[in-house]
């Protein structure tokens, strides 16, 4: 819907609501489509608001160690509140990393709704956003419910021993699940080194949060024990949704043609090898060109004594011929003999010009 239709929209919504007759509209014209938020628009895009987001995330996970360790108890072995023991399942930390999770699903299919535009991506890696949408889902689902535990029932009943699964074992699946997909999408992330910088940062937090579960880490007691466990994993969820909020700010100012993408290809330097043979070229076209030069010279100057030649023995062919008229008009004195002697005078002297031409 272009302007003057969404003009001539208003006027009639506007002409409908001053009590004219006929049928009213029930609605107000801001319900239209073209003025209705779209989901790009959740998108952060100004430095600060990103900034206070992260903020008041530290912020939520701070208050919720504070409670809690402001209300352990260590003579009943924790928080007398169930929803504030961090140790429970069913906690404020675990609540808080569950709606994280889902916060970053759902800002991956925004981001996959941009991406899926973009005209370079032949090999389309845009999938990649698809399936971090779905794992953070599982991700989320899992820290709340605790699915590998039921797992581990079901394991237990149908084998019909008392073995369960280790933690160790589901912490290797889900590295290898959940590394897998990270590293996709860290090949991904990294057009923008702010959010591939926050997502390395996040994995470091994924290990020690784990390596804390099952005890690796050096720490006594329940109470610090507890709170750097909760406190890693929650910084680990929540820089996690910071990377991708990064990134998707930075997709959005990709599409919208504020990062512009230089499009010209990149020229490729000649090698040594190809450089010398173009050297060596150059010089044998530089050498044929002289010697052209050279024997077009000669030829020029072969030419030129040519017709000096020609000249000069024109010259002195004509001359002796010239003076024999002379002579012979001026010879009626002479005798046959004396005649015949210049005529060979005249023959000689020809001959010798000639040979000096």
């Amino acid at each position: 819907m272009d302007a003057s239709t969404a003009s001539e929209t208003d006027q009639e919504a506007a002409r409908t609501s001053s009590g004219g007759k006929g049928p009213t509209r029930a609605y107000a014209p801001a319900v239209l489509e073209e003025r209705q938020p779209k989901l790009t628009d959740l998108i952060p895009l100004r430095p600060y608001v990103v900034v206070m987001l992260g903020l008041v995330g530290l912020t939520v996970i701070a208050a919720i160690e504070a409670i809690y360790i402001h209300l352990y108890q260590p003579k009943l072995g924790g928080a007398w509140l169930r929803g504030v023991d961090l140790a429970q399942r069913g906690s404020l930390a675990e609540w808080f990393s569950s709606v994280t999770l889902l916060v970053g699903a759902a800002l991956s299919i925004v981001v996959y709704s941009i991406r899926v535009h973009r005209v370079d991506d032949y090999r389309g890696r845009y999938r990649v956003w698809l399936w971090t949408a779905g794992t953070l889902v599982l991700g989320s689902l899992a820290t709340v419910t605790g699915v590998h535990e039921s797992l581990n029932q079901a394991c237990v009943s149908l084998a019909g021993t008392q073995n369960a699964l280790s933690d160790y074992l589901w912490l290797a699946i889900y590295g290898v699940v959940f590394g897998g997909i990270g590293l996709w999408l860290a090949a991904e992330l990294w057009p923008s080194i702010e959010a591939f910088m926050t997502l390395a940062i996040a994995a470091v937090l994924y290990m020690l949060a784990a390596a804390a579960h099952v005890e690796l880490l050096p720490i006594e007691g329940m109470l610090l024990s507890v709170v750097c466990g909760t406190t890693a994993l929650m910084l680990a969820h929540g820089t996690l949704l910071y990377s991708l909020t990064l990134f998707a700010r930075h997709v959005h100012l990709d599409a919208q043609g504020r990062l512009l993408v230089n499009a010209e290809p990149v020229k490729r330097k000649k090698s040594k090898s190809k450089a010398k043979l173009a050297v060596v070229s150059d010089d044998a076209d530089d050498s044929k060109r002289k010697r052209g030069s050279k024997s077009a010279a000669t030829e020029d100057e072969a030419s030129e004594t040519q017709t000096i030649g020609a000249s000069i023995s024109a010259a002195t062919l004509k001359s002796p011929t010239e003076d024999d008229g002379e002579e012979d008009a001026a010879s009626g004195k002479l005798s046959r003999a004396e005649r015949r002697r210049l005529k060979k005078l005249a023959e000689q002297g020809g001959g010798h010009q000639r040979r000096a031409a």
